[in-house]
């Protein structure tokens, strides 16, 4: 896998985070290797890739960023932001340095404050067979779904469910908005040691370090079928338990509807 710095100048650069272009992968551990590489060279911070469809995935983070004003900047202490987000001493209005990515963290936050994993289990995502099909293609063949072109960003904060900030993602109403997709990683992460790596326009993406024991894949098992309202389905529970014992990574839809 190459593995390529992005800067200010290039299309789709991430101003509030340092941004790697990811090419040539040839499997799903090119993929951690370099997340786990990238990790380790920067100190108190996590890492987050892109996943499926990345131009929709950049269109509708743009506009839940808008929609949720996560670059509001009314409220905040702006003494410390670099001399390059104002202009006559008045701020930019908008988000335009590394240095100001304690508003957008700030801002993110604070809209979690009223969303628990029973909330996002309310919300009334489904998943039906057809679906589960695709999900199990996506952990048997994931560069099958996986764009050959990925961004990788390295985001200033040590909780992996809190890099969702700096691509905040889950538009459509039907869907899990930025801040479900934050509780859902902290749950599996604080429950079952599943970490967030990767977030794209359909697939949202969590890795452990080893596949769960057997009861650890019963409980996740029943936690995802009540995620998407099949609470007691025995064949749907049966398929997240074989999943979770065959593979130490996890990918879940977070859409309304999964379309490969």
């Amino acid at each position: 896998m190459k593995i390529k710095r992005l800067y200010a100048d290039q299309p789709g650069y991430e101003i509030l985070c340092d941004e790697y272009q990811g090419t040539d992968i040839h499997s799903l551990n090119d993929i951690f290797e370099a997340l786990s590489a990238l990790k380790k060279e920067s100190d108190n911070s996590s890492v987050l890739t892109t996943l499926d469809d990345l131009g929709q995935a950049e269109y509708t983070s743009m506009h839940a960023t808008m929609s949720h004003d996560l670059d509001d900047v009314e409220g905040h202490d702006l003494s410390d932001v670099a001399p390059e987000a104002f202009e006559d001493g008045e701020h930019l209005g908008y988000l335009s340095t590394k240095s100001e990515f304690f508003i957008r963290e700030r801002n993110f936050l604070s809209k979690t404050l009223s969303v628990d994993f029973s909330g996002v289990c309310g919300k009334g995502l489904t998943l039906d067979d057809d679906e589960m099909d695709m999900l199990e293609g996506v952990h048997n063949t994931p560069l099958d779904y996986i764009d050959s072109d990925i961004r990788i960003k390295v985001v200033p904060v040590q909780s992996a469910a809190l890099s969702i900030s700096a691509f905040p993602n889950g538009y459509f109403s039907c869907d899990l908005n930025p801040f479900e997709n934050y509780v859902l990683a902290k749950h599996l992460e604080q429950f079952y040691g599943y970490e967030l790596f990767g977030l794209g326009a359909s697939l949202i993406g969590f890795k452990r370090q080893n596949s769960l024991d057997a009861e650890q894949a019963k409980s996740i098992a029943r936690d995802l079928t009540r995620l998407y309202n099949r609470e007691g389905d025995t064949a749907l529970l049966e398929r997240f338990y074989r999943i979770t014992q065959q593979f130490d990574y996890l990918f879940l839809k977070y859409v309304e509807s999964l379309e490969f």
